[in-house]
């Protein structure tokens, strides 16, 4: 018993998990049959005699047969009974199977539904960080106190009417608007009677007998020109512009506000037209003809020349300045009517002639490259520069009274619907491809017209009417004085006006 250890021993029999400890009772009584007496400085003993080895394996049995009676009643009782009868296993669903064992379509098609879950989650969850903020900003506003409070309400009031002011260009401090204190600058032309007016850019040009004169947008004056005596006329393409009087014998042809030259024909001018660039053309009369066409570039060299034996009405200069076209009368026994002459500097000879049966050509303007539009009166159409008719519109028994041509083409025609200043007036609004784009009605009778950058301005006695490309009307303002003619700035809130002998900005927008 001196060299027995009883942990070696009590391991193996304690690997089942399941086995309760021994009592303490049982314990006691392995210890006191293996202890023994051991002398001091004598080797433990490598082995145990039969009889102590018998009577240690006697009480281990006593114990595991307890511990053996004990697990076979439970396994006996009703519950395990129950366990054991239970139904098999079944196979398992598709929620239990491993993503090797899903196809490829079934792992998308999670994979898609776990997104959308996102997206879900996602816009929940902004809602409520948004719902967190303002309710934070109101929790922390009701916190102060009232003078605080007060003060933050006149401040948020204050950025919101500044904003409004602005956005709306009641306060006109944005890069499109003019600076409102433009509005009233004047300045005393004189005689106004033989004068006329035209856009030129972002500028107007007035000229009187023996005047030109540049006024920037803010009434401003950029250039002041000595011209000639007679009735002035002023045709413009953007910034290419040419002034001459009928029957005179000079001309003013500019290629900017400070850039220009003058021309002496020699020959009485009975019309002219010019191009952006500053080409222009001459028609004059000339000995043995009716009329001679003659085409010149910016430096004044010679283009092209043509003779006829009719009247030339109106000519008109392509943005490329190779292709001229002119109008002509031609009378027979019951009617006169117009003709179309297509001329171009690659031929001697004009390319087409197409004559305007049932109408009177009045005016030719090219509002792009590849389109000139003959203004008639009872109809206008448009042509390519070799010829081809490419649109046309019928006035359908309404009185043309007047047209304007904006710089990008768009055309606004004003009609009256009897032949009378009575009467009352219609606005048709169409873009450079002939396509009707808007109109505006007016049951007072409209003296003129101006449109430019997708707006018409309509000038009637002492009001004006402001209305964008689709004939919405968007302001109708009345004015105190009576405004003979009127031209609309690009910012299409401010335009030029002269009563009487004054010129000066006025406000089409605002009050």
């Amino acid at each position: 018993m001196d060299n027995f250890d009883s942990n070696e021993e009590i391991i193996p029999v304690s690997e089942t998990d399941n086995n309760p400890e021994p009592p303490e009772e049982l314990n006691n009584q392995i210890k006191e049959n293996t202890d023994s007496p051991q002398l001091e400085g004598e080797p433990i003993a490598e082995t145990v005699t039969e009889a102590e080895t018998n009577e240690t394996t006697s009480v281990w049995k006593a114990y595991m047969e307890t511990v053996t009676d004990s697990e076979e009643s439970k396994d006996s009782s009703p519950s395990a009974e129950s366990e054991d009868n239970s139904e098999p296993d079944e196979e398992p669903t598709d929620e239990e199977l491993t993503d090797e064992e899903l196809t490829d379509e079934e792992l998308n098609a999670d994979s898609d539904d776990t997104e959308n879950d996102k997206v879900i989650t996602y816009d929940e969850q902004l809602i409520k960080s948004t719902k967190r903020f303002i309710t934070g900003k109101i929790s922390r506003f009701m916190a102060l106190d009232k003078r605080k409070q007060k003060k933050y309400l006149i401040t948020f009031a204050i950025v919101v009417i500044l904003l409004t002011l602005i956005l709306t260009d009641i306060i006109p401090i944005l890069p499109n608007s003019y600076h409102r204190s433009y509005v009233g600058n004047r300045y005393t032309l004189g005689e106004t009677q033989s004068s006329d007016t035209a856009k030129y850019g972002k500028n107007v040009l007035y000229a009187s007998n023996g005047t030109l004169i540049c006024f920037g947008p803010d009434m401003s004056v950029k250039n002041k020109i000595d011209t000639f005596a007679g009735h002035p006329i002023i045709r413009t393409a953007d910034t290419g512009a040419v002034v001459y009087s009928k029957n005179g014998d000079k001309a003013i042809v500019m290629t900017d506000y400070d850039k220009y030259f003058a021309v002496n024909s020699n020959e009485a001018i009975i019309s002219a037209s010019v191009n952006k660039k500053g080409d222009y053309i001459l028609v004059t009369v000339e000995a043995g003809y009716k009329a001679c066409l003659s085409a010149y570039n910016s430096k004044q060299s010679p283009l092209y020349k043509w003779h006829t034996g009719s009247h030339i009405t109106d000519t008109a200069i392509s943005p490329a300045g190779t292709e001229f076209v002119a109008s002509v009368i031609e009378k027979t026994e019951t009617e006169v009517h117009s003709k179309l002459v297509f001329l171009s500097v690659a031929s001697q000879e004009p390319v087409k002639e197409v004559a305007i049966e049932g109408c009177v050509v009045t005016g030719l303007h090219f509002v792009d490259s590849s389109t000139v539009v003959a203004f008639g009166d009872s109809f206008t159409k448009a042509f390519s520069p070799n010829g081809a008719e490419k649109w046309s519109v019928d006035y359908n028994g309404k009185f043309l009274k007047t047209y304007d041509v904006s710089k990008d083409g768009q055309i606004a025609f004003l009609f009256n619907s009897f032949n009378s200043d009575l009467s009352d007036s219609l606005v048709e609004l169409y873009n450079h491809r002939g396509r009707k784009i808007g109109h505006c009605e007016s049951k007072d009778n409209v003296r003129s017209i101006s449109v430019n950058n997708g707006h018409c301005l309509l000038m009637l006695d002492k009001e004006t009417i402001i209305a964008d490309s689709d004939g919405d009307i968007k302001k109708r303002k009345k004015h105190n004085s009576d405004y003979s003619r009127v031209v609309l700035f690009d910012n299409y809130h401010f335009a030029f006006g002269i009563n009487d002998n004054v010129a000066e900005i006025i406000s089409v927008r605002h009050r």
